[in-house]
């Protein structure tokens, strides 16, 4: 089983100055490597600065340690807070890390082959501010997302997903 463990930081840019990124998301990965839990997680955020240093600290660690098999994965969130496009082919060029973890209606069958063919992983969750037809867990619901060929559900219902998938 995998956790997902998202590094939220503060969207105001005032609050945003005061917060210290990189001492956190340190902190982080020192709490994830001490607790030899790198095979099993993936550091996911809405905040693509966030996970770059993220990324760079990952890579220290596992250059230093020469561990390679102490990389933690990362996910780039889309479509929510900050104004990353998730909506075209050529938006999924700029993703970075081992894929995107995007709103189920802003992906297509075209996206989710773009980010296969880069070796790229597709991550859904559902946005249940939306209108209720596109979110509702459902058989159709998850036939969508299988059909698509998404790699990953974020759910609030993993047994009703396992029972239909």
């Amino acid at each position: 089983m995998l956790m997902m463990l998202e590094i939220k930081t503060p969207c105001d840019s005032e609050v945003r100055k005061r917060y210290r990124v990189q001492e956190v998301i340190s902190t982080l990965h020192d709490s994830i490597q001490a607790s030899s839990l790198a095979k099993y997680c993936i550091a996911h955020s809405f905040d693509h600065e966030a996970l770059k240093i993220f990324e760079k600290v990952n890579e220290t660690y596992v250059t230093n340690n020469s561990r390679p098999e102490k990389r933690v994965e990362t996910l780039y969130l889309q479509n929510f807070y900050f104004n990353y496009p998730c909506s075209s082919v050529e938006s999924m060029q700029t993703v970075q890390g081992s894929g995107c973890h995007a709103q189920i209606h802003s992906l297509t069958p075209e996206i989710v082959e773009k980010m296969h063919r880069s070796g790229k992983i597709v991550a859904v969750w559902i946005d249940t501010t939306a209108p209720k037809e596109l979110y509702e867990e459902n058989e159709a619901f998850y036939k969508n997302i299988y059909d698509l060929g998404v790699d990953m559900l974020t759910t609030d219902h993993p047994t009703r997903a396992n029972e239909i998938l």
